[in-house]
């Protein structure tokens, strides 16, 4: 048995559940986001304006959102239910501009704190008797002009016990007001409905309305004597109706009042529940951001999984460096008579590496240049490949073109760093043969030019032939590859030189690969950036599950 009293239990699991709903952002660009965020802030609206305020202070006053169209009258309402005028009334529209509070004094402070929150309020504390539990607050316009008055109203309604609708006969079908009523239905809040400025031929709207009501389950509404009607009537000199008018709408706020603790705990609880709905609706949008999230994703991945693969092709195939390229190595070592040479043993093959004709360190480094400049373009455009195709395929979605303008792909960098890249690779290439050949290479063992020589020869044999070429798989068609891999078969050995070859291919796919990487990885921490973390919908599930048990709890204290 739990030792925490339920309604501090509830006001823990309610803290708890906005700090996971206020680290959602929603920023990728989706159709949906909108929407999504509207939910968000309503959630964190009902959970910071209303439950944790009400939680915290149970016996602060019940608070009556009086709210409507423009030229409803509802200021003409609350100045004759204050019995003076408080707020501006007129025919000019929107005549509210800022929200008023009627409030006894002794909660005028915390009252008008807490709604402070909501814009600009003007807060008229007084002693009135109906005060000692009522505090009624005369909201802007909901769909006037200014945007800021309805969002000001919505908010002020979040932090409500009770909401008074008003409407006339000319006004009540208008479609932004039931907005508003179907969210206030959502969260089961009390709504007392009033249908001002009606004549003696308007029982026709009023119980039109009444059904248009039922239909929409707006608490407190089974027929058309749940409607309080007020007749239209000349307006006094103070802006104030006769008090007679309202002397339903005066009876039912006494029986609000003096119910308080049933309608602050119902409120409670209804709220509540709405966290817990909206909640796991935030969740679901979780989930269905990060899934759109990951097709993102996988546009990338793929992109960059295809010019991977297209680097091995071109390998595998002999077409990663121009036929130039190799024309002119095979012609500095002569290999049109490569594989004469071969059959006559390893003393011919130290005349072509060593010999008159031999392969001096500045001839094998222009050639190692010119091999790096090859590699260096192919895989810049390998990368560029793969960039374009995340470009096309981001920009055919609304999110996808809404990240594109905020990626920056340093083309620069990654030049300079393939640059880098092939060099460590031709010197890897160099370190191979060095240890594969140490302690058993017979052909210039002793000298330097040797071992540049034969990895010139891995080098440019990666580039001829396909991958596990033998001398005589290829036959006359592939004769220079061919006389290339026997080369280094005659110089390693069979096994070594097919291990060198794979090696030095992997090495360089690897490297060209990470070029590709480096163009996409931009896209990816944009995306990163933008998506909220998966494991919160898991978080807010929990969340709600803790607040749906606590509200039990403190519901059947």
């Amino acid at each position: 048995m739990s030792t925490i009293a339920p309604q501090a239990r509830l006001r823990a699991e309610v803290n708890s559940l906005a700090d996971i709903a206020g680290s959602i952002d929603f920023a990728l660009s989706t159709e949906q986001r909108d929407d999504r965020i509207r939910r968000r802030v309503h959630l964190l609206g009902i959970l910071h304006r209303y439950l944790e305020p009400r939680l915290a202070e149970p016996r602060h006053p019940v608070v009556v959102a009086v709210f409507g169209p423009t030229g409803s009258g509802k200021s003409t309402l609350v100045n004759t239910l204050v019995g003076r005028p408080i707020s501006e009334t007129g025919v000019i529209r929107p005549t509210t501009r800022r929200a008023v509070v009627w409030v006894h004094q002794r909660d005028a402070d915390d009252i008008g704190a807490l709604l402070g929150q909501t814009g600009p309020v003007d807060v008229v504390a007084d002693d009135h008797p109906v005060l000692a539990s009522l505090a009624i607050v005369d909201t802007p316009d909901i769909d006037s002009i200014a945007e800021e008055h309805r969002r000001q109203t919505e908010a002020i309604l979040e932090t409500a016990d009770v909401a008074i609708a008003v409407t006339t006969p000319q006004r009540y079908a208008d479609a932004v007001p039931w907005d508003v009523l179907a969210g206030l239905t959502e969260r089961a809040l009390d709504v007392v409905v009033v249908m001002n400025r009606t004549t003696r031929r308007a029982g026709g709207a009023v119980i039109d309305l009444a059904g248009l009501l039922r239909d929409a389950r707006v608490g407190g509404v089974d027929s058309a004597d749940d409607i309080i009607v007020i007749q239209e009537q000349r307006i006094r000199a103070d802006g104030r109706l006769h008090g007679y008018a309202l002397r339903h709408l005066a009876r039912r706020l006494e029986a609000i009042a003096s119910d308080h603790d049933r309608v602050t705990f119902r409120g409670i609880v209804a709220a509540a529940h709405h966290a817990v709905d909206v909640g796991r609706e935030l969740a679901s949008e979780v989930d269905a951001q990060a899934s759109e999230g990951a097709g993102l994703l996988a546009v990338v991945d793929e992109a960059e999984d295809e010019q991977r693969r297209e680097v091995n092709r071109r390998l595998d195939h002999g077409e990663l460096v121009r036929g130039e390229v190799l024309a002119r190595w095979q012609r500095m070592v002569g290999v049109s008579e490569l594989a004469e040479l071969v059959g006559r043993g390893v003393a011919k093959l130290r005349d072509v590496l060593l010999g008159r004709q031999a392969l001096s360190p500045e001839r094998i480094a222009g050639l190692e240049d010119e091999v790096r400049s090859e590699l260096s373009e192919l895989g810049l455009q390998r990368a560029r490949v793969a960039a374009q195709t995340v470009d096309v395929s981001w920009g055919l979605t609304t999110a996808g073109t809404g990240l594109l303008s905020r990626v920056d792909v340093d083309w620069e960098r990654i030049r300079d760093d393939l640059d880098d890249s092939m060099a460590a690779w031709q010197s890897e290439v160099v370190a191979l043969v060095a240890e594969t050949g140490a302690g058993r290479w017979r052909v210039a063992r002793a000298v330097t030019v040797g071992i540049n020589a034969a990895a010139t020869v891995l080098l440019l044999g990666v580039f001829a032939a396909t991958g596990g070429i033998t001398g005589t798989e290829f036959g006359v068609a592939a004769g220079a590859a061919a006389a290339q891999q026997t080369v280094l078969e005659k110089l390693f050995g069979s096994a070594a030189a097919r291990r060198l070859a794979d090696t030095a291919q992997s090495l360089l796919a690897d490297r060209l690969g990470q070029a590709v990487a480096a163009a996409v990885t931009p896209y990816r921490q944009t995306l990163a950036a933008v998506l909220d973390d998966p494991d919160t919908a898991s978080e807010l599930r929990a969340g709600c599950d803790a607040l749906a048990q606590a509200i039990e709890d403190y519901a059947d204290e």
